[in-house]
């Protein structure tokens, strides 16, 4: 093995020193710190290095031709490819021999000298550029990779999704309620001026307008009524689609029904069952088509054939009259005044019926007998003669069924306590207290009073 001459001391050093050391700086890591010290701490310049510039580098792409970069000394290198299969040569070194690169590590007898030793650059590999929009950890099933982050494949949706709702990934999306009946998301209920519910035949969920007035049509579209159907939450209240207008609608799936119809071309249909007419019922036994239970002030009743209260003549026999059961059904029931028999007359008993249609009232001179009718009618309506209008606020919270009452002129007409509005007496609510001003001081109160001022 060759023996090396020590290197000088003094402000001058030679060339072959400086490869020396440099060689000797990559065996123990520091390779670009020790360059760095040695190329301008003692004076050498980077073209004594190997007869020109050694090019400076942070990838492969920054070097000439067949050179690499070595990111660890920051220097693009030779690693071999030419004819004598050599690498980056130092110059003549003066008659100094290299060391043997197979070699065991020798010092100069002498002491002064440096390792004889030969270490070839570390193999930084090759320069893979990383790639900013890859997937760590790697995606899983379904998934993508898009822009550095796993995305579901688009998983087509089985059944299709209905309009307006739209597939993502495998599950049906639904923008919010913009229009009666739209299908929408049922996890989300309150939709502003909608209620998303689920529809029971259907099994999905749809938009339902909500409303203010229970068993109302007032602010409900055409063949629509104002009901609570979620029997866990009466407090919502939507309008509902009517479901027939005759009893042959009510027919589905082997099931029959009886139609009892309200205002507003609205309908609903009763389950039929095995109660006879005039039998004992309550709200859960369903009577035989063309009957409904007639409960009396509580859930117990009597299954009563159904009748047209506004027609001139019901089909009731036997001395029944038609009694109103719905804003537009009647019922045939055994409750004839002994008295009176048409609207106007003086009758005996509150609550009975002087005709078709006509109830006896009590009223602060005597019992009369009253005419219902519709309110929704156009003109008078169903009240008769030239001075009489149907007066629909002689119910609480009813505004589907009136009273043929006398038309007042003004307030004088009406009494202390009421005033004359659109031809009607109206109670006011002069305190806000609707027992004291509606109700008279008595509980249980259902009125209410109204953003009028008047009770409702």
């Amino acid at each position: 093995m060759a023996r090396v001459a020590p290197c000088p001391s003094g402000p001058y050093v030679k060339r072959e020193c400086v490869m020396r050391d440099i060689w000797r700086m990559w065996q123990v890591g520091l390779a670009a710190a020790a360059l760095g010290a040695m190329l301008f701490g003692t004076g050498c310049a980077t073209s004594e290095l190997g007869g020109g510039e050694v090019e400076t580098c942070r990838s492969n792409d920054d070097c000439a031709g067949e050179l690499v970069c070595n990111r660890q000394t920051g220097a693009c290198i030779s690693i071999g490819g030419g004819e004598d299969g050599g690498g980056v040569e130092p110059e003549d070194t003066g008659g100094v021999t290299e060391p043997d690169a197979g070699g065991p590590i020798e010092e100069d007898a002498g002491g002064g000298g440096v390792p004889d030793v030969r270490v070839d650059p570390p193999d930084m590999g090759p320069d893979v550029p990383i790639d900013p929009d890859a997937c760590t950890p790697g995606c899983g099933f379904n998934e993508s990779c898009v822009n550095g982050s796993c995305v579901l494949d688009n998983v087509p949706c089985s059944p299709a999704c209905e309009a307006p709702g739209y597939c993502d990934n495998g599950a049906c999306e639904y923008p919010s309620c913009a229009a009666e009946g739209d299908v929408c998301d049922g996890n989300v209920p309150d939709q502003g001026a909608y209620n998303c519910l689920t529809d029971l035949e259907e099994q999905r969920s749809r938009c339902f307008s909500k409303c203010d007035n229970l068993y109302e049509a007032s602010n409900c579209n055409p063949g629509k009524y104002c009901l609570d159907p979620v029997s866990n939450n009466p407090n919502i209240k939507v309008c509902v689609d009517s479901s027939c207008s005759v009893d042959s609608d009510c027919a589905s799936g082997g099931q029959t029904g009886t139609c009892v119809e309200f205002s507003n071309g609205f309908g609903t249909c009763y389950p039929d069952g095995p109660v006879g007419v005039g039998a004992a019922c309550s709200g859960a036994n369903g009577c035989v088509n063309g009957a409904v239970c007639q409960t009396t002030g509580g859930t117990s009743g009597r299954c009563r054939t159904t009748c047209d209260p506004w027609a001139s003549r019901s089909d009731c026999g036997g001395g029944d009259r038609c009694v109103i059961f719905s804003p537009r059904t009647g019922v045939c029931a055994p409750v004839a005044d002994v008295t009176g028999t048409e609207s106007g007359d003086t009758c005996s008993v509150p609550g009975q019926y002087c005709a078709d249609g006509v109830r006896c009232f009590s009223t602060s001179l005597s019992n009369q007998c009253y005419q219902y009718c519709r309110p929704d009618l156009a003109g008078r309506g169903d009240c008769p003669g030239s001075t009489s209008i149907c007066h629909e606020y002689l119910f609480p919270g009813q505004r589907d069924l009136g009273i043929c009452q006398p038309e007042c002129m003004n307030d004088q007409f009406c009494g202390g306590g009421s005033r004359c509005v659109t031809g009607r007496c109206r109670s006011v609510c002069q305190t806000g207290d609707p027992v004291v001003d509606c109700c008279g001081g008595t509980t249980p109160c259902d009125w209410t009073c109204g953003a009028s001022g008047l009770c409702e």
